[in-house]
């Protein structure tokens, strides 16, 4: 149950995080508030979210606005794509189902590619190409988890080796800190804050399942 509970901690600390935002006050009309930015889907270049990435790209308050709407557009299709696509998903065939998920990733690649291009089309040229300079520094070392990367740089079997087991240390890491930070998260609730926890999760789970069958 521990365990269970601690992976609900990064969601607690998001909408923590989300309406303290909610509560700082409105932007100017002309620029696009970071609360939004911080839960839009900006496909194929995710790191456009963030407030310092806007201010080192020099982005126009038209620019912003343009690429919330392709961000919003984007949404709207995945969310009715979900609604139409899934609809008989219960009443198909597990070989059916095999096929609507191929069917489905397609879909969502190439419509994720196309808002993509919206996106670049709205940079300027300088910018598209600062931009992909950030992902890549964002992304640092799980950029070489890409295997197009890998083989552009040329990797020798030796480095792909030492690469794999820094990448595993690295996971290994990153679940300590955050079982840890979990953990004094959870620390700060009082027993019944801790109880309504337990209880909201096990609400949460029981409606997926009920979706499932």
């Amino acid at each position: 149950m521990v365990k269970i509970l601690l992976s609900l901690v990064p969601a607690l600390l998001i909408g923590t995080s989300a309406a303290g935002a909610a509560g700082a006050g409105g932007a100017a009309k002309a620029k696009v508030p970071e609360r939004v930015w911080a839960r839009q889907m900006i496909p194929g270049y995710w790191s456009l979210r963030l407030e310092n990435v806007q201010e080192e790209l020099k982005l126009t308050d038209q620019q912003k606005e343009k690429i919330q709407q392709i961000s919003e557009e984007y949404q709207q299709q995945i969310r009715q794509g979900y609604q139409q696509d899934w609809a008989k998903f219960r009443e198909m065939s597990a070989e059916d189902r095999k096929k609507k998920y191929a069917e489905l990733a397609e879909k969502r690649k190439k419509q994720t590619a196309a808002a993509g291009k919206q996106v670049e089309e709205v940079l300027q040229p300088q910018q598209l190409e600062a931009l992909k300079m950030i992902e890549l520094r964002i992304r640092g070392a799980a950029a070489l988890r890409n295997p197009k990367i890998v083989e552009k740089l040329g990797l020798s079997e030796k480095q792909k080796q030492q690469l794999r087991k820094n990448q595993e240390k690295l996971t290994k890491k990153i679940q300590q800190l955050q079982r840890k930070s979990g953990k004094k998260t959870l620390d700060l609730l009082t027993p019944e804050q801790l109880d309504k926890l337990k209880q909201l999760h096990a609400e949460g789970y029981r409606a997926i399942r009920a979706q499932s069958q």
